[in-house]
């Protein structure tokens, strides 16, 4: 009886969290991608949340950012970009908005969706993935007339983020109770691939997840970076790290076998970067950042900000960006961490979610926002 009571505690609040994330509203951008409430990281989500910039407020330009201007976003949460190259940029947000720059101009590609996307990523066949649940992988230019088709995970969950390396791509979250089988979360990464008897597809390839007092207990993991075929990085809550194991000793199976990292850190984790197997970052809550350079664990990073930072990207080792809560952009030179001026008034500055690159420009999208950041050819400051 207990038992039973516990599990319908639980799905009601999972189904309430489904909800938040899934229902379009007037707060989409103020809304964290796939945010919970009552997340470890201090306070409550609806305290922490802050609102778009109103754009008449706002400067234009300053120092090395400027404002794009984005019809129809401005009340929209951005949540994800990709830069195939300078003439191909991916942006995606809530209500399932898309978009693709060509190098002179942004389209709205036509999702067919109204929840939120999360992600975005290309893999080498040209596809470019957009990430939302697990019944809702979008493939944003798979569609003849320039839209997009959707790819039926098979699962019920929401989707954080998605990463690729040649053709491989991967995707972390956290699935939903089934309130029809009475089953319960037992994974947290899937990759698309050729599933046995059944073609191409997404698949768990997760560990099993370890066993609770009642049921097992899914980390929920919120960034993901494509070493190669062969390794993967992921990140989430509690400032847990994880890289897939190569060794010889690892099971050659359709589950991954992961190492558990030494973070430094106990705040979540939602950003992943790297350059190579020596030179991977992670940002997180309250402005924590890592650095991983070999050996057993991450490097402590001094942080020039305190607010949480959600997104990273690096041109180069000595040319990154982070990017966070109250318009926090941040950049990494080789030495330090350096704060960035923002085109934003300072009692107005919106949550900014992702950064991506390409040739010499730098895209920062946010709650209702877009920039850009024009650099010198070959990407010299």
């Amino acid at each position: 009886m207990r038992s039973a009571r516990v599990r319908l505690v639980y799905a009601g609040v999972v189904a309430t969290a489904a909800m938040h994330l899934w229902c379009s509203s007037d707060d989409d951008a103020q809304a964290g991608p796939g945010q919970d409430a009552g997340s470890e990281d201090a306070g409550s989500e609806e305290a922490r949340a802050e609102t778009g910039a109103d754009a008449g407020a706002a400067t234009e330009c300053t120092g090395d950012l400027c404002r794009v201007a984005l019809p129809g976003a401005e009340a929209l949460g951005l949540y994800g970009l990709h830069a195939k190259s300078a003439s191909e940029i991916w942006l995606v947000g809530s209500r399932g908005f898309a978009a693709r720059f060509d190098g002179a101009a942004w389209r709205v590609v036509p999702t067919g969706i109204t929840a939120a996307i999360f992600g975005v990523t290309s893999t080498s066949d040209g596809t470019v993935w957009g990430a939302s649940s697990g019944h809702a992988f979008l493939k944003l230019n798979g569609a003849p007339d320039g839209g997009a088709s959707t790819v039926d995970g098979g699962f019920k969950g929401i989707v954080h983020a998605i990463g690729a390396r040649g053709p491989d791509v991967f995707a972390v979250g956290r699935m939903f109770f089934d309130f029809a089988s009475g089953g319960a979360p037992t994974d947290n990464i899937w990759r698309y691939g050729e599933v046995p008897d059944a073609g191409p597809g997404w698949y768990a390839v997760s560990p099993p997840c370890p066993m609770g007092e009642w049921e097992p207990e899914c980390l929920e993991l919120r960034a993901v970076w494509v070493e190669s075929p062969a390794r993967q990085w992921f990140a989430g809550d509690d400032g847990r790290l994880f890289r897939t194991d190569t060794s010889a000793a690892a099971p050659d199976a359709a589950r991954i076998a992961l190492t558990e990292m030494n973070s430094s850190s106990l705040r979540r984790l939602s950003g992943l970067w790297g350059f190579g197997a020596n030179d991977v970052w992670a940002v997180g809550a309250q402005g924590v950042i890592r650095h991983y350079t070999g050996g057993d664990a991450w490097e402590t990073v001094a942080s020039p900000v305190n607010e949480d930072l959600y997104g990273v990207w690096g041109a180069r080792p000595d040319d990154v960006w982070a990017v966070g809560d109250r318009g926090a952009v941040v950049h990494w030179d080789g030495a330090s961490w350096t704060v960035k001026d923002v085109p934003f008034p300072e009692e107005n500055r919106p949550r900014l979610y992702a950064v991506a690159g390409a040739g010499g420009d730098v895209w920062i999208a946010g709650a209702g926002v877009l920039l850009r950041s024009v650099r010198a050819p070959g990407g010299d400051r």
